[in-house]
């Protein structure tokens, strides 16, 4: 539990954060669970959680309806907020297919297992001033760490019926820490966003994306931490 708890240092809930998230990841996320649904993977905690997101646990409806509708109330979404996550969109997309798909129901169960996003949202949605919350009363009770959905799908996991690899469980991991970034451009990666004064280039990018986020020099991808109340690095490390 302590690896996705060590993942709150690399988020920061700012409106343009939350609204990215809300317009990319969440309706993917939907998707996901149905491929995996679909391809029998999960047995029935899966074909809960995918009918739940689609169709809502109690006349919510879908899920990713509800997501848009609540962070809506932070303002209008910009093209930006859907452009900014493609780049890892279309990592996990890289996994949709049979012979590469335990990695990705690794990577919805670490999922899962970060309902702490949804205690932190709220609270930032709160300070934000919106009204309607009830998008995080459903997520908070049914992502739970006790009977929640990551539980339910870890059980069905380790009862044997879908045959795993630890390098696969290890992947899904590290696909689930991919730090936020800008989008690279080909070749050049990141660069033309340093200029001549890299540090505050670098500066820039954390203002907008946190203490940790990921950039492409040239063709060498990093992690850059910029946030001084990370102090231990080691234990960073460990956590990847």
């Amino acid at each position: 539990m302590e690896l996705f708890k060590n993942q709150k240092l690399k988020h920061k809930y700012t409106k343009d954060n939350i609204q990215t998230m809300a317009v990319t990841i969440h309706p993917h996320f939907t998707v996901w669970l149905c491929a995996l649904q679909l391809n029998g993977i999960g047995g029935e905690p899966m074909e809960m959680n995918a009918r739940d997101e689609l169709f809502g646990a109690d006349k919510e409806g879908s899920h990713s309806q509800l997501a848009l509708s609540t962070f809506r109330q932070l303002g209008y979404y910009k093209i930006e907020h859907y452009e900014r996550c493609q780049s890892s969109i279309s990592r996990v997309y890289k996994y949709v297919n049979k012979d590469q798909i335990n990695v990705l129901y690794a990577f919805l169960i670490c999922r899962e297992f970060s309902s702490y996003i949804f205690e932190d949202l709220k609270k930032a949605m709160i300070e934000f001033g919106a009204k309607d919350l009830f998008y995080f009363d459903v997520h908070l009770s049914a992502d739970n760490h006790i009977d929640g959905n990551g539980v339910k799908m870890l059980k069905e996991l380790e009862s044997g019926k879908t045959k795993m690899t630890i390098q696969e469980f290890n992947t899904g991991i590290q696909l689930n820490n991919d730090s936020p970034g800008p989008i690279s451009l080909p070749l050049i990666g990141n660069l033309h966003s340093l200029t001549n004064n890299p540090h505050r280039g670098l500066k820039i990018i954390s203002d907008k994306y946190g203490g940790i986020f990921r950039c492409n020099l040239g063709d060498h991808y990093c992690i850059v931490i910029s946030d001084p109340i990370i102090k231990n690095f080691e234990s960073f490390q460990k956590s990847e």
